[in-house]
């Protein structure tokens, strides 16, 4: 459903581990309720300062899959300066979450909104990436933590900067390991042999969203010519292999005990998944996707100064 960016319509091959980005982020039919749509067709239309309106779009019961990349875009165009006020509200929501303990005791309307952010984002970033080019918003919105100022306006005062690229990947490993959404109270405990490692499938759509998201944060290499690609490190991959033991091993051995506990042959019939909707599956290849974007990461040597070094006593997936 996006438009193919420059670097793969000058044929450069995408890594297999980002196949399931490719026409499922952003889709076209996506169902959304009269009220969702009537707020993002006001994003475009005019400036939306007022929080009580970003407040209400998050507090939302209605289920929010994913957002028509044409209305994101439309957004980008004509209303920037909101595309940055629904980023930082999205992380607002999605770290408040990350406060919480075990999820599983926050309200229902609480966690309905958590996944929406998860979803809008997973949903925004990809629209965002394909035109960095052309309105920087990843890098002044992403990045700095700054509001995008309009062509022909001058700065008038220092604004406060809120970067949010690292504050999201952070808080989606926090829930990762979060009992209630990213996997059961077991699933989490690094001191449990692997093998008895005990998986729960509870919190399968919640984990594949938070999964896919992470996929999304890596993805901006699939957005630069080759020659780009060669010399510019990714910065959101860099952040990731840079965390340390206490963090990082946990995730890997969730995901790698997710991976092995899933049996593939199921009910016997082949293609089943075809027929019977099966979201093991859906977070199993998610999480595989994710350890091999993980595990494929090489910062190139001719890397930006600016890119960050891996800090003492960290590990690399």
């Amino acid at each position: 459903h996006f438009r193919r960016s420059e670097s793969l319509d000058r044929g450069r091959a995408q890594p297999d581990c980002w196949k399931p980005l490719v026409g499922t982020m952003g889709g076209e039919t996506s169902k959304m309720s009269p009220a969702v749509l009537g707020a993002f067709g006001k994003m475009a239309k005019q400036d939306c300062p007022d929080d009580k309106f970003w407040g209400g779009l998050l507090a939302t019961p209605a289920t929010i899959s994913a957002i028509p990349a044409d209305a994101v875009r439309k957004i980008v165009k004509e209303q920037p300066a909101n595309v940055a006020r629904l980023s930082r509200a999205c992380v607002g929501r999605i770290h408040q979450a990350c406060s919480v303990q075990d999820v599983r005791g926050m309200p229902a309307a609480d966690r309905t909104a958590v996944l929406n952010c998860v979803s809008m984002l997973t949903s925004l970033l990809p629209v965002l990436f394909e035109g960095e080019g052309e309105h920087g918003l990843v890098e002044t919105v992403w990045w700095k933590g700054l509001m995008p100022v309009p062509e022909g306006e001058a700065q008038q005062q220092q604004q406060q900067a809120m970067p949010l690229a690292e504050p999201l990947m952070s808080c989606i490993l926090c829930l990762l390991l979060r009992p209630g959404i990213g996997c059961d109270m077991n699933g989490c405990d690094p001191n449990r042999a692997l093998g008895d490692s005990v998986v729960s499938h509870s919190f399968d759509k919640a984990r594949t969203q938070l999964l896919k998201l992470l996929l999304v944060t890596c993805s901006q290499t699939l957005y630069v010519t080759p020659d780009e690609y060669k010399k510019t490190d990714n910065r959101w991959l860099r952040f990731y292999s840079a965390q340390p033991p206490q963090m990082i091993v946990p995730i890997v051995r969730s995901w790698l005990a997710t991976i092995f506990s899933y049996d593939p042959v199921g009910m016997g019939i082949p293609y089943s998944s075809a027929v019977v909707s099966d979201t093991q599956e859906e977070v199993v290849d998610a999480t595989l996707h994710a350890l091999i974007a993980c595990l494929d990461y090489t910062p190139p040597s001719t890397a930006g100064d600016n890119a960050p070094a891996p800090a003492a006593g960290t590990v690399s997936t």
